[in-house]
């Protein structure tokens, strides 16, 4: 039988529940999105309800965060700049955060995300300050101001629209590919 979802910002078709995979196979090594993960993105996406979080008291800003090239980027050094930046958010006070990692044609990932800051805190030069958290946390791999990009979020379809984009990309485009030498996402 099949199971009809109906989501915020989206319709899907399913089997019903025990109708799937009954021996799922072990989960190896990662090399970048799968089919699944590709869905699982999108049905989160899809279930953001977007008239809800605008009555959020706080404000969201999207960023395209992306390391430099003077050094090379590992996992772990992918995962610490990440953890040391969520830190920083943290006392910044986020409440929200919604993050995936892509990699550019030359291997380099980059990170895009939506955050909410407390009204209070999104003041003026805001941008400034989370673009210089990123630039602090990174500047080891030689990022620079230019490749940083974040704006005020005036629109939660657009932000959902500009992911889902880049979602149905499909498992076998290069920004879902994890380069050589990565067994992890970081």
């Amino acid at each position: 039988m099949a199971k009809i979802v109906i989501a915020p910002d989206g319709v899907k078709l399913a089997k019903a529940p025990g109708m799937g995979n009954k021996a799922p196979p072990k989960r190896g090594k990662a090399s970048g999105w799968t089919k699944a993960v590709a869905r699982r993105n999108n049905d989160f996406l899809m279930s953001v309800d977007g008239e809800e979080l605008a009555t959020d008291p706080g404000s969201p800003f999207a960023l395209s965060l992306t390391f430099g090239r003077a050094e090379v980027v590992t996992p772990a050094a992918l995962r610490d700049s990440r953890e040391a930046l969520f830190d920083r958010f943290r006392r910044m006070g986020v409440t929200r955060l919604h993050w995936l990692v892509e990699f550019q044609g030359d291997g380099v990932p980059h990170l895009h995300m939506i955050l909410y800051l407390p009204r209070d805190a999104a003041l003026s030069g805001v941008e400034a300050s989370l673009r210089r958290h990123w630039l602090e946390v990174a500047g080891w791999s030689g990022a620079h101001l230019k490749g940083q990009h974040v704006v005020p979020v005036s629109h939660l379809r657009g932000w959902k629209q500009y992911l889902g984009k880049h979602g149905i990309r499909g498992v076998h485009h290069y920004q879902r590919q994890m380069p050589d030498g990565w067994e992890e996402p970081g």
